[in-house]
């Protein structure tokens, strides 16, 4: 069995409260802050056997820097290292993803007709359901095909804000 640590903190923005996980090879789990047990769960399933160590001394990592700088509109795109245990096709869907720009959207029958067909829709939005790394890995930028929020696990509520937000930082840099 692997092992290793986990260092974990709480990060408070205005638009919502994450929390984050890194392990020595890179970010592996954001969760926003209505979900707190599941990230723990799905770090002690996905890392068993790694130890998990608050972090609250870490504040000014390049991790919290980079998402301050999205939630100001400022960043695009992240540089960072990330420790993704995924299926392959999740990597194909979150590859793909990555290249939808900021402040665009693209449907679920978009990404699955990339992947093949159209009959992969589903494994899509479940594939982007199992996301570790919202917002690293831009699933709110993923609609239904009659252009409409369809669902987030994080809520739609945030989705919506996340959209909202791209949108307004390209309109307000015009």
């Amino acid at each position: 069995m692997e092992t290793g640590v986990i260092y974990y903190r709480f990060i408070n923005f205005d638009l919502c409260g994450l929390y984050v996980a890194e392990t020595s090879l890179g970010v592996c789990k954001i969760n926003f802050e209505n979900s707190k047990p599941e990230f723990f769960s799905w770090i002690n399933q996905n890392y068993p056997g790694f130890k998990i160590i608050a972090d609250e001394n870490n504040l000014e990592s390049k991790l919290d820097k980079q998402i301050a700088e999205y939630f100001s509109g400022i960043r695009k795109y992240f540089d960072l290292k990330i420790d993704l245990k995924v299926t392959d096709f999740q990597i194909q869907v979150f590859n793909y993803l990555l290249k939808v720009p900021y402040g665009s959207v693209i449907s679920y029958g978009d990404i699955a007709c990339y992947l093949g067909g159209v009959k992969f829709a589903r494994a899509v939005g479940n594939a982007l359901n199992k996301n570790p790394l919202p917002i690293l890995i831009p699933c709110h930028r993923v609609i239904d095909s009659k252009g409409r929020i369809g669902g987030f696990a994080a809520g739609v509520d945030i989705k919506k804000k996340l959209l909202n937000l791209e949108k307004e930082s390209i309109c307000t840099k015009i």
